[in-house]
């Protein structure tokens, strides 16, 4: 958040006062003209920063947005936010409808719909947005629904109203009712402004959830409003912010101004408290880091002499943004030792080598511009292990028939680090030429060494490639690749044929593969011959054929 910081303070330090007092708190005082210092983009809108709420709202203090016409307006936060130090506790906005009058009466307040939208800074194609709507039922019209979606994507379900069925939010997670009012009329005995709460979204960027706080009115453990992954509630795919980093546009719609003291409050931003009389940055950044899949108790070991990954650290501040390797600004130091010493082990490349076996710690420190320093550390033991050994789970066959499949057994692999991964080919030995395998095994065509190799390759870059050696030869019978399905019945006086089936002879003079000669014998209940056919060749059963026949493929 650095860019907005740093517009803020511009305006204020040659005054040697705080950002919360710079323009007042009052209702007085509050400076329509600031809002470009929070904003890059207003349409139609009329905004007041330090905006202390009426006595009748509440002792509410932030931006003002209202409509300078009976319009759709919409504002565009002037900094940009980096999702991935959002998690479901961790606030977006945070937002109160207000009237600057007290009212007592239905439509006075009509705020129907406001749309949070988080645009990725890379593809403004790629979105979330989040909305808070007035409830489409009369029974509880003083309530508001809660929704997001993704783009591309839509909220399944239905809701019906007093008239018509109408698509709306679905039940369960996808659309909840939510305490703040955003319509306008009052509960018995009451005024609007005794409805009116604040209510919060929130984006958990590592679960793609978008959240609403404890202001949700639900039976539900949670606060999910929407999980943008779950394809049973939301039509259309979720592929995710491409960079993480977005701009945050809030749009209300015509409905809400229907009359001219009617409008809504930014109270939080980006985790950053409007109320607050001066900001205050008290948090340390926090670290997440990019250990490839591992757990972090389950990290791979080392192996001495050999190069360990530096796993790469992200910080995140809410006041300054992100701390990480590559930021010309604000970097992530990262020290390796041996633990129980203090000399450091060199860093290059992202990788250290340690050069004896023990436990090496990989330490991790951040410190922002207010002096709050975070700090992590992974444990890494090296070991001396043996080299990397392979073999069947079955044995695999040292002889193969040529034009039949050799199978190719399960993998068991010994002596690596981490994860690790593995090919397998299989090529002949005179020409080099590769063999498909395919359902798990693989089809010579000719005489000849063949060679099954296969590589592992583990966590480290340790590799090793294991040879095993296949004789094929070519029988002399041919090889038949297909059974062929021979009718149960035939029909005395009608003609028919039987089916073609696949058989190639490898056992020729010309060392190739050929297709070889096919036919039927057909006999009687005595085994004698009775007639002989190729394979769809039309043929008429008759009297010889007697009651019942057998059928031989040839």
């Amino acid at each position: 958040m650095r860019k907005l910081l740093s517009c803020l303070f511009s305006g204020v330090l040659a005054l040697g006062i705080t950002f919360g007092i710079a323009f007042g708190v009052t209702n007085a005082t509050a400076s329509e003209s600031e809002a470009e210092k929070f904003f890059s983009a207003t349409e139609n809108a009329q905004v007041y920063v330090n905006y202390q709420a009426p006595e009748h709202i509440g002792d509410y203090q932030g931006i003002f947005v209202k409509a300078k016409d009976n319009g759709d307006s919409s504002v565009t936060l002037n900094y940009e936010l980096d999702l991935r130090m959002f998690t479901a506790e961790d606030t977006i906005v945070q937002l109160i409808p207000i009237t600057t009058e007290p009212k007592e009466t239905k439509s006075d307040l009509e705020l129907s719909g406001i749309t949070v939208r988080l645009t990725d800074v890379e593809d403004e194609n790629v979105f979330v947005e989040m909305y808070v709507q007035r409830n489409p039922d009369p029974t509880y019209p003083y309530a508001g629904y809660a929704s997001a979606r993704g783009n591309g994507q839509l909220l399944t379900g239905r809701h019906f109203n007093d008239k018509e069925e109408i698509t709306y939010y679905s039940a369960s997670n996808y659309g909840r009712s939510v305490k703040a009012n955003f319509y306008g009329r009052p509960r018995s005995g009451q005024t609007i402004e005794t409805d009116i709460r604040p209510m919060s979204f929130a984006f958990d960027y590592d679960t793609s959830c978008v959240h609403t706080d404890k202001t949700v009115t639900h039976a539900y453990k949670d606060t999910i409003i929407a999980d943008l992954t779950d394809s049973e509630h939301m039509k259309g795919t979720w592929s995710g912010f491409k960079s993480g980093i977005v701009k945050m546009t809030i749009t209300a719609s015509s409905e809400n101004y229907s009359n001219k003291d009617s409008g809504f409050m930014i109270l939080n931003f980006g985790g950053l408290d409007l109320s607050e009389d001066g900001w205050t940055d008290s948090e340390a950044p926090f670290f997440k880091i990019d250990t490839m899949g591992y757990d972090l108790d389950s990290l791979p070991e080392a192996e001495v002499f050999m190069r360990y990954p530096v796993y790469q650290a992200v910080a995140f501040d809410k006041f300054d943004g992100v701390y990480g390797s590559g930021s010309a600004e604000r970097e992530v130091t990262v020290v390796v030792n041996k633990e129980g010493s203090s000399v450091p082990v060199e860093v290059k490349d992202g990788y250290f080598v340690p050069t004896e076996t023990g436990v090496y710690e990989i330490n991790y420190t951040a410190v922002d511009t207010s002096g709050n320093v975070a700090s992590k550390t992974l444990k890494i033991k090296a070991n001396n292990m043996a080299g990397i050994s392979h073999e069947w789970a079955t044995p695999i066959a040292t002889t193969a028939t040529v034009g039949i499949k050799t199978l190719i057994p399960q993998h068991v692999v010994y002596g690596t680090y981490g994860e690790y991964s593995l090919t397998t080919r299989v090529y002949e030995n005179a020409t080099g030429k590769e063999y498909a395998i395919k359902n798990g095994g693989f089809l010579t065509d000719k005489d000849g060494l063949y060679t099954v190799e296969v590589t592992v390759k583990d966590f480290l870059g340790r590799e090793n490639v294991f040879n095993y050696y296949v004789t094929a030869k070519a029988r002399k019978v041919p090889v038949l690749d297909s059974i062929p399905t021979i009718p149960v019945m035939m029909i005395l006086g009608k003609e028919t044929s039987l089916p073609d089936f696949e058989a190639y002879d490898y056992y020729s003079l010309t060392g190739k593969k050929t297709n070889a000669e096919k036919y039927y014998l057909i006999k009687n209940a005595n085994g004698e011959l009775i007639q002989k056919v190729k394979p769809n060749e039309k043929f008429t059963p008759n009297a010889s054929f007697g009651e019942s026949v057998t059928v031989e493929y040839v």
